[in-house]
């Protein structure tokens, strides 16, 4: 009897609950930087069209490398700098800031005001 007594089941608290949390939100937010990268990738004639710019023309390539490699550059800087600032003031808040920021933006670059080089430069900026 007291062999069975000492036995205990786990009982699952709010930190096993939030451990999911985080890693379904995590999962989520690579995944997203993954489509998104992919996306601008096979949406780039759509883009160029839109933009009236011929991105094979002499003195417009640089406009598409940019479009592509910007986005891997920021990533690549932005990364290691905000999850110090996630470690310094709040992982959760920083990563929620991270989805509004990146809506935003999203929303912004759809709302291309200019054509031409200018609006290649509004989407890299």
């Amino acid at each position: 009897m007291s062999g069975e007594a000492s036995r205990t089941t786990p009982i699952s608290g709010p930190g096993d609950r939030y451990k999911w949390v985080a890693l379904s939100n995590t999962t989520v937010g690579a995944f997203m930087a993954t489509l998104d990268g992919s996306i601008v990738i096979i949406a780039l004639p759509a883009i160029f069209r839109g933009i009236e710019l011929d991105p094979l023309a002499p003195g417009i390539i640089g406009y598409l490398l940019w479009m592509i490699l910007g986005y891997l550059l920021v990533t690549g800087v932005l990364v290691p700098t905000l999850g110090r600032l996630g470690d310094l003031y709040g992982r959760v808040r920083l990563f929620n800031l991270g989805f509004a920021v990146f809506t935003g933006a999203s929303l912004a670059l759809s709302l291309d005001p200019f054509v031409g080089p200018a609006g290649a430069w509004w989407l890299i900026i």
